[in-house]
């Protein structure tokens, strides 16, 4: 929906009713799905990415989620981290060196492993990315030239 234009007048109600299409069917609400709702219960370490030229999602909801988690947090809870990407919007933010540095640093400080996270994050950094060359049907690791075929989504 980001990327459709749509006025915000129509675009808000539009995404709540979205949502709720996909929540109600499971016995969850839309404010079950709430991100500032759920980080003032997470305690561990927490990593929050954005693209500031997002149109769809301002980077100011970045900034509201930080402040919900950052609220909730005591000195001995690891600190909410933030990285916001001038260049970008809301997606492809892996093909920044730094974003992928910065993750994969975060990773490893925070989930261990056997290199050190700085070493981690230049690892990620050298790697060569690339945006999938059929955007909508390559969305995903593998880029596809072409549509998918056979599948099919249940929902209970």
């Amino acid at each position: 929906m980001a990327e459709m234009h749509i006025p915000e007048p129509i675009a808000t109600p539009l995404a709540w009713f979205t949502a709720a299409i996909l929540l109600v069917p499971r016995h969850h609400s839309v404010e079950d799905a709430s991100a500032t709702a759920a980080v003032g219960h997470y305690r561990g370490p927490l990593l929050l990415v954005h693209g500031a030229q997002d149109h769809g999602v301002p980077v100011e909801h970045l900034e509201l989620i930080g402040r919900a988690a950052a609220a909730k947090r005591t000195n001995d809870d690891p600190p909410v981290e933030t990285l916001v990407l001038p260049d970008f919007g809301h997606r492809w933010l892996y093909e920044d060196a730094g974003c992928r540095r910065k993750i994969a640093a975060f990773f490893a400080k925070w989930l261990g492993g056997p290199i050190a996270p700085e070493e981690a994050g230049e690892r990620a950094a050298a790697c060569v990315v690339e945006r999938p060359s059929d955007p909508i049907y390559g969305f995903g690791a593998l880029a596809s030239t072409t549509p998918p075929q056979g599948r099919s989504i249940v929902i209970n």
